[in-house]
């Protein structure tokens, strides 16, 4: 059974071949090769799907397409070929899962195929091709590509006169995901911000002076100064001490003081001084006299 399966396909392959080969110098339609759908968000760890869309103006027999992504954002888990494909009788790879290995080392999931023989072909319009599941390992935009060329994307037509053509004209479209819900990577300076300032604490200036006004220390607070800044003080011991005598009787005796007087010109204890005085005088004048007899 393996032999002739084995056969059978190298037969198709030969035919295909020389259909190819004498297709050419016929008119082919033309195709247009997407992805579906065009922009979508996912959050970082999480997966999403994409199709490949194939939309031809005339039946198609066969079709390859090779995706491109960034590998260090998206990693592709899972490609599974529509059912429209699924019973073609070429199919390249044979196996999706080490091609979906080999596409995450190189970020392309290349020529990816699968073609009919006549007279089986796929209908005109839109057809999907393949279905892709992509794990978002990275942040941020990153774009799925689909390139178009002989290696890469191509569609064959599928019409009687032009079965296996390549269609003129065949463009691609890619996608574009964007990755959200990241987790932002620690910065550098985020251990220095968090750490307290050592500047702060080894300042002198700034740990020694108190922040409160009642507990600094100022000079009018201290000790008094040897140096007195008052010009009376900075005259000779004697001159002080005879200033402060004087200014501490003035403040004992009140009624000596000009400002306390009631306005009269002589202070009545000046008065009282003098009276005595004059007394003391004619008491000396009298016992002084001489007795009669």
């Amino acid at each position: 059974m393996r032999p002739l399966a084995t056969a059978s396909r190298i037969a198709a392959l030969t035919i295909l071949g020389a259909t190819l080969a004498a297709a050419p110098a016929l008119a082919a339609g033309s195709a247009t090769l997407r992805l579906d759908p065009a922009t979508q968000t996912v959050d970082q760890g999480g997966t999403f799907s994409v199709k490949v869309i194939v939309n031809a103006t005339a039946a198609m027999s066969g079709v390859q397409a090779t995706v491109t992504f960034d590998k260090t954002k998206l990693q592709l888990t899972a490609a599974t070929r529509a059912a429209a494909w699924d019973g073609a009788a070429i199919l390249q790879p044979a196996n999706l899962a080490t091609a979906i290995t080999a596409a995450n080392s190189a970020g392309k999931f290349k020529k990816i195929a699968a073609a009919f023989l006549p007279p089986d072909a796929v209908p005109t319009g839109d057809q999907e091709v393949l279905a892709l599941t992509f794990k978002a390992i990275g942040c941020g935009p990153a774009t799925i590509g689909l390139p178009i060329g002989p290696e890469d994307g191509l569609v064959l037509d599928g019409s009687d006169a032009t079965y296996g053509a390549t269609m003129k004209g065949t463009k691609g479209t890619g996608a574009t995901v964007t990755i959200g819900g990241c987790t932002p990577a620690p910065s550098a300076s985020a251990g220095a911000s968090a750490a307290p300032s050592a500047g702060a604490t080894a300042s002198p200036g700034a740990s020694a002076a108190p922040t409160d006004p009642a507990a600094t220390v100022t000079p009018s607070d201290a000790a008094p100064s040897t140096t007195p800044s008052d010009p009376a003080m900075s005259a000779s011991p004697s001159a002080a001490v005879a200033s402060a005598t004087a200014s501490a009787t003035a403040s004992a005796a009140p009624g000596l003081d000009p400002a306390s007087s009631s306005g009269s010109s002589t202070p009545w204890l000046v008065l009282i001084v003098i009276a005595v005085v004059v007394l003391g005088i004619a008491g000396g004048l009298l016992s002084r006299r001489p007795k009669a007899g």
